[in-house]
């Protein structure tokens, strides 16, 4: 008697760690607090009942699309964090004698008026 071959299902993200359904799961996670804490904040501004409720919607689904797509992949907080010691670094080029390092490596702003 011939033996049949088992066939076994391999799931199609077993090479992916970190996506659920093929969205990565921290861009996914941004999205829903960010989406979250803008949601509150629109529901502060008094607004009638549907208008609001079709205000959460639109707004959270962008949110949440801008938030999983990211930049070029990467997550938005990345983004965020580059821009914010991008500035910072042409800030510091710009007005070098503002900005000193002190002895324990600490920044130290000396402005005299």
């Amino acid at each position: 008697m011939k033996e049949e071959p088992k066939i076994y299902n391999i799931p199609g993200n077993y090479k992916n760690p970190g996506k659920w359904r093929s969205l990565p799961i921290p861009n996914l996670i941004e999205g829903i607090v960010v989406g979250f804490i803008f949601e509150s904040l629109l529901m502060k501004i008094p607004f009638t009942f549907q208008f609001r409720i079709v205000a959460l919607v639109v707004t959270f689904a962008a949110i949440l699309l801008v938030f999983i797509r990211g930049v070029n992949g990467e997550r938005i907080s990345f983004f965020i964090l580059s821009f914010f010691k991008y500035l910072w670094k042409i800030q510091c080029d710009l007005m070098p004698s503002f900005y000193q390092r002190g002895g324990n490596g600490q920044i130290r702003i000396d402005i005299s008026l």
